[in-house]
This record gives structure tokens, sequence and C-alpha cells, in this order.
């Protein structure tokens, strides 16, 4: 079983998911006809589970029952050996018993998914803690438990450093020890923009005209059975990823964008609504250079356009002119582009190693991440572990992205990326045809882009970004005018402006410890050195922490080690060493106690 944490930047996200309603401002179209069935009214329940699941939420309506409705090996009890996936709500959480806790804690130490509905961010960091403190109670391997401690209690230190997203609330946030999975609140908007262009195939002249408006986004039963199929994917897969494993850990965090548009809007049809789900993922890696005394803040970012969802027009390229009736028909939804750029909020960063840099032509590339820095803190290092070494990251990303042409910008700190379809089709005057877009512009997709922001810090300062990400569908309809044929292309791009990513400050100082036992046994100091080598007893070492005055990582250290004795009782007596026992902790530059471990073990 894997059992590696991969902390570095959690971020708490808020990003829109809907339709904006807003005033017409509409120039005269040509009519526009119907065609093609409307979009499903029922849940399809595409994505299903077998894993162990147990619900503790109230699910008898709902997007809490379209969730459970996904899990069809649900159990009659918690039980935290057995128990895969675990689904909560604030009222459940409220009334858990201790040992409910204590199960919910196997859960999560076993790899498990913890789903919660509808929480505030802070509510997640209070359970979180608590959590925390349901693990420090079992008897666990205690290099697992420190582990565990930093990941939960990495949620609290994001509230604290975040206090505007603190209250924010989620429709959905799921965790387990790898990833964060986040659904904002669906009732949340973005903003979409129409257009219609028509382009004479004599003269080559375009005429466009922008339709400025939004519509209301109306989350049918279909709509949001998409997005349980997502998070229940995500549920059953987020612990089958080969992540890199090195000094440097990184976390991922999973989003969900889906983009949806109103054919009737700009085309006239009569088709319902569509929704495209689009999935954005960031694998985060954060260090700070001990010599320039500057973060680094190293983002991948993969997008996954599932594109197979705009399969809902003729595709035929002859007699598409008309339909049944005799009425002319579109050609579409196919992609028509994806625009993805990030702002780091802070001191104005230098950006590095970023990629990939050139225009793509191609139908594939390679973005290869390869970044180091000389001397380094990890958030995720163990005491004494990695201090004054190198800090590595490499990872090796092929994405295929066919008939997708990719432009980049790099404005001084702003890496911006266009994915935009090559060739357009064109609609055909003789014989009634019309080309065929490449498959991919109606097919699922993904690409992936990476970058590192350097920043000297002020003190005890916390940053984040923001990511603006855009979507267009396209239709193609031809007319006839005169002798001369045209091609209208009816757009819709929608936004999701500003979604707001937290970056946690790394470890930015080194303090020296020591930790020694009141005793003059010269076998109990020989076997405490060796059975305890990794707490480094009785010899100076090192914890990576925010500022000199954060005691905040040597606390979660202490109480990894007393975990470590509670677990040790049996192996003290057997040895011989019964009675009352005094751990002292110190920092090296006083000799003032910080911390006293009492420690009994009975005879």
């Amino acid at each position: 079983m894997k059992k590696s944490f991969k902390l570095l930047s959690i971020c708490a996200i808020s990003f829109a998911m809907l339709l904006a309603g807003c005033k017409k401002n509409k120039t005269e179209m040509p009519d526009p006809l119907p065609a093609s069935p409307n979009e499903p009214t029922t849940d399809l329940l595409q994505v299903k589970s077998n894993e162990a699941a147990f619900v503790m939420a109230d699910y008898s309506s709902g997007f809490s029952s379209m969730i459970c409705n996904r899990f069809t090996n649900i159990q009659n009890s918690l039980d935290g050996d057995q128990t895969r996936m675990v689904i909560i709500d604030k009222s459940s959480v409220q009334s858990l018993s201790p040992e409910q806790w204590t199960e919910l804690a196997k859960v999560f130490h076993n790899d498990g998914v913890i789903i919660y509905i509808q929480p505030t961010f802070q509510d997640l960091a209070d359970f979180a803690m608590q959590v925390q403190d349901a693990i420090l109670e079992l008897a666990y391997d205690p290099d697992e438990v420190w582990k565990y401690l930093e990941c939960l209690d990495y949620y609290g230190q994001i509230s604290e450093a975040n206090p505007d997203l603190s209250s924010y609330q989620y429709e959905v946030m799921a965790i387990n020890e790898d990833d964060l999975y986040i659904m904002a609140n669906l009732d949340d908007y973005s903003e979409v923009m129409y257009t219609y262009e028509s382009v004479n195939q004599e003269t080559g002249e375009t005429d466009s005209i922008a339709y400025d408006y939004g519509v209301s986004g109306n989350l049918t039963t279909y709509r949001m059975g998409l997005l349980a199929d997502n998070l229940v994917d995500w549920a059953d897969n987020c612990n089958n990823d080969n992540h890199q494993q090195n000094s440097n850990f990184p976390m991922d965090i999973t989003v969900d964008v889906p983009v949806t548009f109103n054919p009737s809007e700009f085309t006239g049809l009569d088709w319902g609504p569509r929704t495209v789900p689009c999935r954005i993922k960031y694998t985060m890696w954060s260090a700070h250079d001990l010599n320039s005394h500057q973060d680094n803040y190293v983002i991948n970012r993969t997008i996954e356009f599932e594109g197979s969802h705009l399969n809902c027009g003729p595709a035929e390229p002859k007699m598409w002119w008309v339909d049944r009736n005799g009425k002319p028909n579109y050609y579409g939804p196919y992609l028509n582009d994806i625009q993805v750029q990030s702002f780091f909020n802070g001191p104005t960063p230098d950006l590095n190693n970023w990629g990939p840099q050139n225009q793509m032509t191609s139908t594939s590339y390679t973005s290869d991440i390869s970044w180091n820095i000389g001397t380094g803190l990890t958030v995720s290092a163990s005491p004494g572990l990695n201090i004054g070494g190198g800090v590595t990251v490499r990872d090796s990303k092929t994405t295929t992205v066919p008939d997708l042409r990719m432009e980049v910008w790099q404005n001084t700190n702003v890496p911006k990326y266009k994915y935009e379809i090559s060739v357009r089709p064109i609609g055909r005057f003789l014989g009634g045809k019309h080309d065929i877009v490449a498959a991919n512009l109606r097919q699922d997709i993904s690409m992936s882009q990476h970058w590192t922001w350097i920043v000297k810090p002020t003190d005890n300062a916390c940053y984040s970004f923001n990511t603006d990400f855009e979507a267009s569908v396209q239709f193609l309809r031809p007319t006839m005018s005169f002798f001369f044929f045209i091609s209208h292309y009816h757009t819709a791009t929608i936004y999701h402006k500003g979604n707001t990513v937290a970056l946690p400050a790394p470890p930015r100082a080194i303090q020296e410890w020591r930790m020694f036992c009141e005793t003059s046994d010269q076998n109990l100091i020989n076997f405490i050195s060796k059975a305890y080598e990794k707490y480094f007893y009785d010899r100076l070492f090192q914890v990576p922490a925010a500022t000199k005055d954060d005691n905040g990582p040597i606390d979660n250290f202490i109480r990894n080690f007393e975990t470590r004795l509670n677990c040790d009782r049996d192996l003290w007596r057997a040895r011989g060493f019964t009675g009352d026992f005094k751990f002292i902790w110190r920092k090296s530059t006083t000799t003032e106690v910080y911390h006293t471990t009492n420690f009994h073990v009975d005879p």
C-alpha cells in the first residue's frame, strides 16, 4: 500500500461554475431553425463505484443523493479497515461519537476518501484537526503518523492564512492523503459571450457581430449527474497515479470547471443547454532557497476537456443543408479554443522554467519539468533531513492535440496558453457538403503546462494566484446570398474569471533543537539512542519552520514522538525499563526547557 504524503501547497479554490444572467443586447441574426434532439433530462449514471462506502450525510434529495446513487456497495456500518469511501455533511460531523472518529481516522490512514457535502473551508479545517487527534490515539507506525499530522494540520494553516476563503461554502470538498478535490457552490456564476461571424467564400471578407450577454445556467438533473460522475471517478482513481517520489512531495488539487452553453441563445436552435465537463488538476511544489532567501513555487497544470459531449449536431458531410422539413441545419458544436492564464498575487515574481515555450503546430509535444535549487527547505521534510542539500523536481508529460494550434505568451510573469482550432470547417455550395473538423475537436483531450514563480518574500507572507479560464464552442451554418456562398459561424465563449489558489508559505527558517532523557542509566541511554535514533536523541537536530519563532513544526514532531512512546510500552517493559521517565526538549540557543514529555511504564 502506498504511503507517501505529498504536501506542499494546498489551495482553497473559489471558481464559477454556471452562466450569469444579464440584459441582452442582440443584433438581428439569420432566422434560426430547430434541429437535433434536446439534451437528456435525466441522470444517466455513467460512472459507478463498487468501493465499500458508508453514508452519514442526508441523501434524501439533491446533489448528495446523486453522489450516493453512484456507490453500489453501501455498507451498513463504518469500519475503518474495510470502508473505502465516507460521505458526510456538517450535521453528521457534529454528531459523531468518539468511536466513529476513530473509524474515520482509520479510513483516512488506509488510503480512503472523505467526501464532505457543502462545507465551508473552515468546516473542513475543523474536521481535519479532529481526524488528526483521532490518528494520534491509534498505534500506527510513527513515521506514517508524522506524515498524516502534517497533512491534516495544513488545512488549518490554510484557513488561518486565507481568512477570506475560510467562510466560503463549497458544494463538495473531498480529501485523501494525496489529493484535494473541490467543487464550488453550484449557485455561483460565470460569464458568457456569444459571437456571430460570417465569412464570404468569394471575397474572404469577415463580418463579426459580438453578443455581450449571459444566460442563467439551469442546473438540470443531467448536468448535475455529469458533475457527480467526475467526483466519483476521481474518488475511485485519485490514488492510482504514479507520483514522482523525491525529497519534495507535491500536493495535487483537482477542480471541476464545467463549460455550459445554450445553443438556443446564439443559434436559435431548440436544443437544451449543453454541459461539457472540464477538469483542471494542479500539482504544486514549494521551497525556500536559503542562499538567495527566495520562495520557489513550481506549478504543473493539466486541463482535461471532455469534448465527446459536443457530439450533438449532424456530422455527415453530405445533405446537411436541410432537415426532413426542408429547413437549414447547423454543423456542430465543436471546440473552437481554450485559453488559460495565471496571475501571481503579491510582489512581482520572476517567471522561470516555464513551458512549453514554443508555438505548437505538430500533433504532440513533451513538457519536461526539470527544476532544482542548491539549498532549500521542503514543507514535508522530516526534521534533520534534506537541510542544506538540494531540492529537485523532475516530471515529463507528453500531450497529443492534433489540429489544435497552440499559442504561448509570456507577459512579464504571466504564462498564457491558447489552444485554437487550426482549420475551421467550410460549407461547400456544390453538392451541399461541408468539411468535417478534426476528431479531437469533438473528443476528450488533455493538455499540460508548467512554470516556476520566484519571489523574495516579506516576513510571514502568504501568497496566492488567480487563474482565468475560458473555452469556446462553435456552430457552422451556410447560406446563399445572390451568387455568393457565406459560412456563418456562431461561437459561445464561457469565462471563469479569477479562480483563487492559495499558496501558504513554505518554511523559511531552520531551528535547532535537542531532546534528551533525564537519566544516568547508561543501558537506558543506549536503548533510547538506538530505538529512537530517528528522533535525534541527545544531539542537535534541525526543524524547518516558517519563521525562527514558529513552533508548529516542533509541536507536531513532539506529538509524533509521544505517539511512538505510547506504542512501545511493551518494548520498554520487555527490556526491563519500568517506572517514570522524563524527556526534555529545548532549543539549542537557550537552556530554557520548551516542553517536558512524561512517560510511565507499568511493571
